[in-house]
């Protein structure tokens, strides 16, 4: 398959996992993380399970000490996406992408402490921009939102951990399929007891939408949708990284024009020229600073594709 295609691909998922979840959450107000997440996360274990029984992924460890030394990955990954269901919840779209563009350059931040190797002047001044369009972004936004930002605050954090546990505490025989797998079934043993313990499943029964079909078919497409795309990632780190930025790029792009006429939007001017300057200065890093290992800049992005094209 072309790697155009995968781009396409990404953008698809990407903006359709998107605009899934907060159909789910915000529209039916289905505010139950641990349920919602449970689900998710047990919809993607059986997909993994099935595509390795099926020969299509390929599972490289089974050790129990080796899946006890991935706990603190699952940990953070538990956080995320119980922090990132609740924050979306609240946040509209916008707000929420325009956030978690700051994971990146958090990670490269970290990235440079280590080495001590700040690049060229344009990477540095874009990722401050970045930071600094975010902060003044969450400053402008409504005061019933506040909790919303808390929440993302801990999703930033737990995600950029995750990040930097994958790229440097993973045990070694683990691929990052089996870091998925993993993460998929602590989750569920984790989430299957937390909903008795927090409540959530108490209070589901509240829920005014059990027998709405809309719920059921936008809870199995954040399901599937979810689960492809994080294996689309796993198979463009591994092939096709160079391409990373221009599908992230145009997939939040998208997304925010989007969800501004799929869901109410009230954006005061402030928070415009915020997301303005934000997503500006994220695209100029994505194009300066390759996220992948090994992954070239934007010039050589478009080069392949356009190679690809002709």
């Amino acid at each position: 398959m072309a790697t155009w295609q995968f781009v396409a691909i990404f953008c698809a998922l990407y903006v359709g996992t998107c605009i899934t979840n907060k159909y789910v959450l915000s529209v039916l107000r289905f505010t139950f993380p641990t349920i919602f997440q449970g689900w998710q996360t047990a919809f993607g274990l059986v997909v993994v399970l099935i595509c390795s029984g099926c020969n299509f992924l390929q599972i490289n460890s089974r050790s129990k000490r080796e899946i006890l030394k991935w706990c603190h990955g699952v940990f953070f990954f538990i956080i995320s996406i119980f922090s990132g269901s609740k924050a979306l919840s609240i946040l509209p779209i916008p707000a929420f992408i325009a956030l978690q563009n700051t994971v990146d350059v958090l990670v490269y931040v970290f990235q440079t402490t280590q080495t001590k190797r700040l690049g060229n002047a344009a990477v540095v001044i874009s990722a401050i921009m970045v930071l600094v369009a975010a902060y003044s972004l969450a400053n402008s936004g409504e005061q019933n939102l506040s909790s919303g930002y808390s929440w993302m605050m801990t999703h930033i954090v737990s995600t950029v951990l995750l990040i930097l546990s994958q790229k440097w505490l993973k045990p070694a025989s683990f691929s990052d399929v089996d870091c998925l797998l993993y993460q998929y079934l602590i989750s569920v043993v984790i989430f299957t007891p937390g909903s008795f313990l927090l409540g959530d499943l108490t209070d589901a029964f509240y829920f005014t939408n059990w027998y709405s079909m809309k719920f059921y078919v936008g809870c199995i497409l954040s399901g599937l949708l979810g689960v492809l795309l994080n294996l689309t990632v796993i198979h463009m780190k591994g092939t096709d990284a160079d391409v990373m930025p221009v599908a992230l790029a145009l997939s939040k792009s998208i997304l925010i024009v989007l969800s501004q006429h799929l869901f109410e939007t009230s954006l005061t001017s402030d928070f415009r020229f915020c997301l303005l300057v934000n997503m500006t200065s994220y695209y100029v890093f994505l194009w300066l600073h390759p996220l992948v290992e090994g992954a070239g800049g934007g010039e050589e992005t478009v080069q392949k594709l356009s190679k690809e094209v002709v």
